[in-house]
């Protein structure tokens, strides 16, 4: 009887280690020129930039696979699994493809990667929010229709982040004056903390919440200017189609922007609640809310940040 019971504890070690920490190494050339491209993990994901030239990564409860998948391999996004995490990597001159995870509920995986690559991370899962955390990465970094938080700390960028369902929170080290940057959430709120002594010039907006600042921003006072609108259009009566309207932003007033048809002298003004009409019918977009515009220390790099169901919250750091 003693003997069964040891062996049954033996076995439960076993298995709570498989669901535990198992780890994949392996070496990366490239620094600065390779980019690491993450498409659809569907787990909880750590990312923290180191001086080696590898990739590490430590999965945390991961189950094993059924006993009716015994002999065969799990095929994933990008190929088949090649490293015994539910992960497919795929290797090329200038980039790394990794894609995989699963449904499990406690899945996080752990990547330590060399600090200087850039990274591209999509994932568009609408049944599965995952959690993202950057830490200490210096390159490039490109975040497009995350659903879940994400949190970046000591990054400097250039970022570019379009998060469509959770709160984005980043602190940079340093701004990297190479490139414009965009931070938007569609849902919830931001918050920002950057250097005090940093160059930059703020384009702000918040749709349904208010913007929170300690930075020393001078207001940049333009007469007119031109709202992107990207491929939004109007459905004008007059002309019976879907028009791309021009817009014009009044500064006289905090809400109201005009905009004309095109081929006709009809004005649309908007409303504080994001709704404007056109010929007397009421159609509802976002077009910034709560406008501001302004510069840090004289200006520098361009760094948009909005959210339109949400608060803004602009800090100074340490530094």
């Amino acid at each position: 009887m003693k003997t069964v019971k040891i062996f049954a504890l033996i076995l439960f070690l076993v298995m709570s280690l498989n669901l535990t920490a198992q780890e994949y190494k392996q070496e990366l050339k490239g620094g600065s020129d390779l980019t690491v491209k993450f498409e659809n993990v569907i787990a909880n994901l750590t990312i923290e930039g180191s001086s080696a030239n590898q990739i590490t990564i430590k999965a945390t409860g991961l189950k094993p696979p059924p006993t009716k998948a015994e002999g065969l391999t799990a095929l994933k996004r990008t190929g088949l699994d090649n490293t015994g995490l539910a992960l497919s990597i795929q290797m090329y001159d200038n980039m790394v493809i990794i894609s995989g995870g699963s449904d499990e509920e406690n899945l996080s995986y752990h990547f330590n990667l060399p600090e200087d690559v850039n990274l591209l991370i999509m994932h568009n899962n609408f049944f599965k929010p995952s959690n993202l955390k950057i830490n200490s990465m210096l390159g490039e970094i490109q975040i497009s229709n995350y659903f879940g938080d994400v949190d970046m700390i000591d990054v400097s960028g250039p970022i570019v982040a379009n998060i469509n369902n959770g709160e984005l929170t980043v602190t940079f080290s340093e701004l990297n004056q190479e490139g414009p940057m965009s931070l938007i959430s569609s849902r919830s709120d931001i918050d920002i903390t950057i250097p005090s002594g940093s160059n930059a010039t703020f384009h702000l907006a918040s749709g349904d919440g208010e913007i929170y600042t300690d930075l020393d921003l001078e207001k940049i006072v333009e007469e007119e200017e031109e709202i992107e609108m990207g491929n939004f259009k109007v459905y004008s009566r007059n002309l019976d189609k879907w028009v791309k309207p021009d817009i014009n932003l009044n500064n006289q007033y905090r809400f109201s922007y005009s905009f004309k048809d095109g081929s006709t002298d009809s004005l649309i003004y908007a409303k504080p609640n994001n709704y404007y009409t056109l010929n007397n019918m009421v159609y509802s977009g976002y077009f910034g809310g709560y406008d501001y515009k302004g510069s840090l220390n004289g200006g520098g790099v361009k760094i948009t940040i909005r959210t339109q169901n949400g608060n803004l919250y602009l800090r100074k750091g340490n530094k």
